[in-house]
């Protein structure tokens, strides 16, 4: 199948962002686990957490649109 470079650069650029918001989400839960625990990390757990959640939500945004891409190149 090909695909316009636009097409095929938007497809790429979702699937890097999406995989990079999702371990930025992890490794910000790593450090509000930490930080419940460590009094000498200057974030706070529940800033780290709701940081967490703003990524995830990326993410799975970034996967919607993904899938949606997807949907329309198998349309024509």
């Amino acid at each position: 199948m090909n695909l316009p470079l636009s097409t095929a650069l938007l497809h790429a650029a979702l699937t890097v962002l999406r995989l990079l918001s999702f371990a930025l989400a992890v490794l910000l839960l790593l450090l509000a686990i930490r930080a419940q625990f460590d009094e000498n990390i200057s974030i706070g757990w529940g800033q780290a957490s709701l940081g967490a959640l703003a990524f995830a939500a990326t993410g799975a945004a970034c996967g919607w649109l993904r899938k949606r891409l997807e949907a329309r190149i198998r349309r024509g």
